[in-house]
């Protein structure tokens, strides 16, 4: 049933909240892949996958502004499969993403 009172209602606030886990446990692999990795240029993917509207893409706007203040050189690529999905359009974006911002040399052509 439908209550109306002719008042408008304030729209929800998008606070971004109850994500502590979650962050902690990137910023915690992130550390272990540093501490691994020193020196070489292997390439490291981080997905995060589940049903629509849990907070996905809002933790991961969240880690990337995260790595952006903690960081001096952050490099990631933020990629949503909902916009393309065909595999060689993806690889072929990332890659020129990646090319264009870290100058890493493309391989897709």
């Amino acid at each position: 049933m439908k209550v109306r009172t002719g008042k408008q209602l304030e729209k929800a606030t998008r606070v971004f909240t109850d994500r502590e886990e979650p962050r902690a446990a990137f910023w915690k692999k992130y550390e272990e892949v540093q501490k691994e990795i020193s020196g070489d240029n292997n390439i490291h993917v981080l997905t995060y996958y589940g049903i629509g509207g849990i907070g996905k893409s809002t933790l991961l706007k969240k880690l990337i502004s995260e790595m952006k203040e903690r960081l001096a050189n952050p490099r990631c690529v933020y990629f949503d499969f909902n916009n393309i999905q065909k595999s060689r359009a993806v690889l072929s974006n990332i890659s020129n993403y990646m090319a264009e911002n870290f100058n890493f040399t493309t391989l897709i052509q």
